[in-house]
This record gives structure tokens, C-alpha cells and sequence, in this order.
């Protein structure tokens, strides 16, 4: 009985109390914010979350990602979407998954926090206003950098420690988990990397300073072996099914084209990005501040890795989403804060920046500025959400096209091609492209020139036997439009979506 009893004081002990209300905080957090995966919004898809649960349905259906099914995102988001669907359902899977990863993240933001500040309770508090920025960058879940955050927060955990304790010596075994999450990562979407590659490179440039030159070496082949680890497997499985060449080209090729076009933002586009920017600006200024008067290496690197990051922001259209990788460094910045203050009143402390000048004042005017903008897309976020929650009104939508499609037989439902309608569709009609570029086509024909004699070659062999098309007025692509003039007989238009069937002329 004495063993038990200390078995249970051992579960409810005051940190294990704190793991597991992170825990189920973030359960709650993954059941309201992702609403394309949480059984409380049953059956709404959208765009990218729709597009990864297609590709991981096609994968543990048997399909070759990228060969049979097309996009610009690594194979790992997709191994991981194929994973949740062969194990749970396609829904209902990458729910538990991403519960399993945030949990993970949530625990990992604790332990950071914990490096900075002693008390539980506050250390908490700084994981939870770090995770209200997540409920505005969030978008409804299921996307490429909230399934990066285990891997990005642990090792910033690592660096963090090592930085903190600056015993002079790095442990290798750490710098091969780098290896492996930085190649995980970079199999996912590249730019999410950029935090663990900076801090990783500032880790490096510390151990040279202090001419600990065994040491980096054996962290360089350590973490080496980690990438390796990850790299091999993924690229000998697509050399194997003949796709190396187009996983290349969605990972890296018609990727760099697009995150090249994001800098073409316009004037009103720029003060979008600053506004969304501006709690990893708040860090980059309190950085020096840090510098000055606590942890010369541990701000250096902050700052650094803070300034990388926010050119990484600056690619592609710079959605809400993509700023989810500030947050694992605002985290860190509110702890640089809570030590800066050793115990000082938080109002006195803020009235005290507030009466100084330069680096101080604009500390002060980012921090107002983030709550303010992150603040008012929180409470529209959260709203829309409990709108989405108590209404359901987006069935009415994902019903209509249900409708539609059922004019599609169950037995060809997989010969079916969607143009100019986003992946959702399938996921809502519960059909499977039979062609690699399945949606967003419009904007993959931009980078992939060749995509228009694809097209010519599969109405010419292997014609889909029913096409949807959406805006059909709209549509650029003259083959395309050529092939449902001669081959196909419209069937039925609703909502602006046209679905074609092959004529049996063609099928003879």
C-alpha cells in the first residue's frame, strides 16, 4: 500500500500536475482552433488541409505521391496525412495525430519556459499567451507548420539548455536529433526550417569561437548521420518508384518560383506582413536588450535566428499560417522578459520602458501593436469557429457538391479529374483524381510548363471518365477546353461547378 501511495504522489506531483494540464489544454486547443480535422466541425475541408488529406489518402490507398499525385509540399506531410488515414480514417486520423504533435509542442514550449523562470505557474502563463498567437495563425489546422512545431520546439529546447548551462561542450547525441528533425522539416516545406538552421549555425560559430574544434567536428558528423537517416529512406523509396525527379521538382523547383513571387507584395500587402510580424519584431528588439544585461550568447543567437526567421516570412503570399513559426520564438521572448523583470512589478517594469528611449519605446509600441492586431484576429477567429460549432452552415455548401456528384457511379469514382475547384471537393464527393495535377492547377501551369502537353497526352490515352470543372468561363487552358468540347457531354451545373461525362463515342 505505501508503494502505491507513493506511486500516486509520484503522478500528482506539482511538475507532473503541470504536464498534464498542458496536456489536455492542448487537446482542447486542437478540438476548437483545427476545424478541418475536429469532429466538432464534421465534414468541412478547405484548400491546403483538404489537399495534404488527399495526398495521404491516394498514398495509403496505394498511390505514389507526386507520380499520382502532385503538389509542392515534401513527402514527410504526406507520409504523415497517409498515416493518420490508414490507422484511424482520414479525418479522424490526423485529428489524434495532430493532438499527439501539439501535445508534444505544448510540453516542449513548458520546458523552455522552465529554463527562464522557476515558478510553474508562470512559466504556464508564458506557454499561454505564446499559444493565443496560435489560435489566430492556426487557420483551422492540419497544415505543414503546426506538424513542423515538435520537431523545431525540441530543438530549441536543446540549444536553449545548452546555451543557458554554457558548459563550453555540445552533446553530439543532441546535434543527431537536429539532423534528424532539420531533414524532416526540410521534407515538409524547406523555409520551415529556418529557425533550427539558424540557431544550429549559431551553435556551431560558438564552439569554433571557443576553439572547441573536436568537439563541433564530432557534432558535424553526428548531426550529418541524422539527416542522413531521414534523407535516405525517403529518397531511396522514390528512386525506387521512378518520382526522385518530380519529388525535386515539387519540393525545391516550382517551389523557389513561388516563394521568389511572394516578394511582390505591394504597399498594402508590406503593412499586412509588419503587422503580422510584429511579435517576432518585439523579440528582435529585446534581443540586444538581453545581450546587455543577462546571456551574451543566449541573445545573440535569439536575435540572429529572429532576424533569419523574418526574412523567411517575407516568401511566397506570407498567409497567417506561415507565422506559427514566430511563435516558438515569441515564447522565448516573454521569458527573456519575465528574467529581465527578476521579480519587478510587470505595469512599473513597462512604465520604466516607456520612460526611456529608443530600443525601449519600440519594445514597448511591438508588444502593443501584436496584441492589438493578434488580438482582434483572435477574438474573429475564435468567433468564427463557434459560429462554424453551433451552425454547421458550411454543410449546406459540402452537401450541394455531395448532391452533384452523385451522379458519378461508386465504380468510377476514381476517374474522375477536378479543374479550377479546390481539393476539398474530392474530400466532400469522396472521389480520387485519376490525374496528378488534381486541383490548383491554374497556379502549377504557372511553374510547370509542361503540365498543358500532360494534359494533351491524357485526353488523348487515358481520358478521365467524368470531369468537374469550376468557373468553366474562366478556364485558360485551350486543351482542356478542346477535349469537353469533342470527347464529353455536360451533366450537370450547380454553384458554378460543371461536371462533364466522357461520351460513349470516345468510351468506344
Amino acid at each position: 500500500m505505501k508503494r502505491i501511495g507513493r506511486i500516486i504522489d509520484m503522478v500528482f506531483e506539482k511538475e507532473l500536475r503541470a504536464y498534464y494540464l498542458i496536456a489536455l489544454c492542448s487537446v482542447c486547443f486542437i478540438l476548437f482552433y483545427s476545424a478541418f480535422s475536429s469532429p466538432l466541425y464534421p465534414g468541412l475541408y478547405a484548400w491546403d488541409a483538404a489537399s495534404f488529406m488527399l495526398g495521404g489518402k491516394i498514398i495509403a490507398n496505394g498511390g505514389v505521391l507526386y507520380l499520382d499525385y502532385f503538389d509542392q509540399k515534401g513527402p514527410i506531410l504526406f507520409f504523415i496525412h497517409a498515416l493518420g488515414h490508414a490507422l484511424f480514417g482520414q479525418r479522424i486520423g490526423i485529428f489524434i495525430i495532430q493532438v499527439v504533435f501539439f501535445c508534444i509542442s505544448a510540453l516542449f514550449m513548458y520546458k523552455i519556459a522552465r529554463l527562464f523562470i522557476n515558478d510553474n505557474k508562470k512559466a504556464f502563463g508564458a506557454v499561454f499567451l505564446s499559444v493565443l498567437l496560435f489560435g489566430v495563425t492556426f487557420e483551422n489546422g492540419a497544415l505543414t507548420e503546426e506538424l513542423s512545431l515538435p520537431f523545431i520546439l525540441s530543438v530549441q529546447y536543446f540549444i536553449l539548455k545548452f546555451l543557458k548551462e554554457a558548459d563550453g561542450l555540445h552533446n553530439p547525441f543532441c546535434a543527431f536529433w537536429y539532423g534528424i528533425c532539420v531533414a524532416a522539416i526540410g521534407l515538409t516545406r524547406v523555409t520551415n526550417a529556418t529557425l533550427c538552421c539558424s540557431m544550429i549555425l549559431c551553435v556551431a560559430i560558438l564552439l569554433a569561437s571557443r576553439k572547441k574544434v573536436r568537439n563541433l567536428l564530432q557534432n558535424i558528423f553526428a548531426f550529418l548521420l541524422g539527416v542522413a537517416c531521414v534523407i535516405i529512406p525517403v529518397f531511396l523509396y522514390f528512386y525506387e518508384k521512378d518520382a526522385m525527379e518530380q519529388m525535386l521538382l515539387g519540393i525545391y523547383g516550382f517551389s523557389t518560383g513561388y516563394a521568389l513571387h511572394g516578394l511582390n507584395k505591394g504597399l498594402q500587402g508590406w503593412i499586412a506582413w509588419i503587422l503580422k510580424s510584429m511579435p517576432l519584431i518585439a523579440v528582435i528588439l529585446a534581443a540586444p536588450v538581453y545581450v546587455k544585461k543577462s546571456s551574451k550568447e543566449l541573445g545573440i543567437c535569439v536575435f540572429f535566428s529572429g532576424i533569419m526567421i523574418l526574412l523567411s516570412l517575407c516568401l511566397g503570399n506570407s498567409y497567417m499560417h506561415y507565422f506559427t513559426l514566430a511563435v516558438p520564438l515569441y515564447l522565448v521572448g516573454i521569458c527573456m522578459m519575465q528574467n529581465l523583470m527578476n521579480g519587478k512589478n510587470l505595469k512599473n517594469t513597462l512604465c520604466n520602458l516607456w520612460q526611456k528611449k529608443g530600443v525601449y519605446i519600440c519594445i514597448f509600441l511591438a508588444l502593443i501593436f501584436t496584441w492589438g492586431y493578434y488580438g482582434a484576429r483572435l477574438v474573429i477567429y475564435s468567433g468564427g469557429n463557434l459560429l462554424k460549432f453551433t451552425t454547421h452552415y458550411y454543410k449546406e455548401e459540402s452537401d450541394l457538391h455531395r448532391k452533384q456528384a452523385s451522379v458519378i457511379p461508386e465504380e468510377d469514382k476514381g476517374y474522375v479529374l477536378a479543374y479550377n475547384i479546390p481539393a476539398k471537393w474530392y474530400m466532400e464527393t469522396d472521389t480520387i483524381p485519376c490525374f496528378r495535377y488534381a486541383a490548383f492547377q491554374e497556379d502549377f501551369r504557372r511553374g510547370i510548363p509542361e503540365m498543358d502537353e500532360e494534359f494533351e497526352d491524357m485526353f488523348e490515352n487515358t481520358p478521365p471518365k467524368w470531369i468537374a470543372v469550376g468557373e468553366l468561363e474562366q478556364v485558360e487552358m485551350y486543351v482542356l477546353k478542346e477535349a469537353l468540347e469533342r470527347k464529353y457531354e455536360l451533366v450537370s451545373e450547380v454553384d458554378g461547378i460543371s461536371i462533364f461525362k466522357l461520351n460513349a463515342e470516345t468510351l468506344e
